[in-house]
């Protein structure tokens, strides 16, 4: 089933031009974002744009990564020997 979600946003409460949605879907071994409009290389629309599943899952995994290191890197570090 097709899922509407929201990949980026202002701090701002309510849906409104400060959100990003897109529409999600798996067919096969393909991951398809559509309901987008944004100015592709030649000046047309784009409309749809599709990722093999592997990749972005991979790119999912790498980005999950790098943010929770910097949530990490921000925490205040236990003074109880042997916790981290």
């Amino acid at each position: 089933m097709p899922r509407e979600v929201e990949v980026a946003a202002e701090e701002q409460p309510g849906p409104g031009p400060d959100r990003l949605s897109i529409r999600l879907r798996l067919r096969g071994g393909t991951v398809i974002w559509s309901g987008l409009m944004y100015p592709g290389d030649d000046g047309s629309a784009v409309e749809e744009v599709s990722f093999r599943r592997e990749q972005y899952l991979a790119e999912i995994e790498r980005a999950y990564a790098v943010a929770t290191a910097g949530r990490r890197a921000m925490r205040p570090r236990s003074s109880v020997p042997g916790e981290p």
